[in-house]
């Protein structure tokens, strides 16, 4: 372009400009995959600056992984299910998702709600992309759930038995011996473990005793069983009984 010269004192002449001369420039801002490149250039002749935004195309973002491992947990009766922390994730700052299935081919998709009883359940953990990193999706992983223990309590209690009676026939007493079972109860079942051959233990916790037995204190070691449940493990405790026959 043309431009003034000033010659001398109100002497002016018209000349031709040479252009001007930009040099390299210098990255002002970096490109991402959403955002061009920004370069800045001042004229190395006047001075004179501008700006321009360089094409971003070609600009990849760089791979997200993320692993999330097999988790076991005991049944407490409410729903579970992974967490942030559980996923490992390596690249993108993103949102971190999970999705459930029943079945390891992912195919079946549950909600989290049901996953409640004890079993094996599926997931995987999602990382969506940020500015600088892809999306991410991890393999499947096992989600399992075991039964929980039974607590089991049994008090030692004291059957008096008369020995008049005794004498002609049998004598029985309900089952009795304090048995309570906490968090869940199973089906419970006794079992004689050492003691008088005329007392008898039945599976239901009575307790019979014979007749012609003599006058005395007798111990009696019975075994309680509670059976396992869907989610709680069978257990046993074994408990001193006492019949005392007077």
């Amino acid at each position: 372009e043309a431009g003034m010269l000033v010659i001398g004192m109100g002497e002016k002449k018209t000349v031709e400009a040479s252009g001007h001369n930009w040099g390299e420039g210098v990255v002002t801002k970096e490109p991402t995959v959403e955002e061009k490149c920004i370069m800045s250039y001042t004229c190395q002749t006047c001075g004179e600056t501008k700006t321009e935004e360089i094409d971003n195309a070609g600009i990849e973002k760089r791979i997200t992984r993320v692993v999330l491992n097999n988790k076991n947990l005991i049944y407490n009766a409410h729903y579970r299910k992974y967490t942030k922390e559980d996923a490992k994730v390596t690249g993108s700052k993103g949102k971190v998702t999970f999705k459930y299935f029943s079945d390891v081919d992912c195919k079946n998709r549950i909600s989290v709600l049901s996953i409640v009883d004890v079993g094996t359940y599926y997931a995987k953990a999602y990382v969506e992309e940020d500015n600088y990193f892809s999306p991410a999706e991890s393999t499947v992983a096992k989600l399992i759930i075991t039964k929980r223990p039974q607590v089991i309590s049994v008090a030692g209690k004291i059957f008096p038995a008369s020995y008049e009676k005794l004498k002609n026939s049998d004598q029985t007493f309900a089952a009795s011996m304090g048995t309570t079972v906490r968090l869940n109860k199973g089906k419970l079942s006794y079992s004689k473990q050492s003691g008088d051959a005329k007392i008898k233990i039945a599976s239901d916790g009575k307790i019979t005793v014979k007749k012609g037995i003599k006058k005395g204190i007798y111990k009696v070691k019975v075994m309680v069983k509670s059976s396992s449940t869907k989610n709680y493990r069978a257990t046993s405790k074994t408990v001193t009984v006492r019949v005392n026959v007077k």
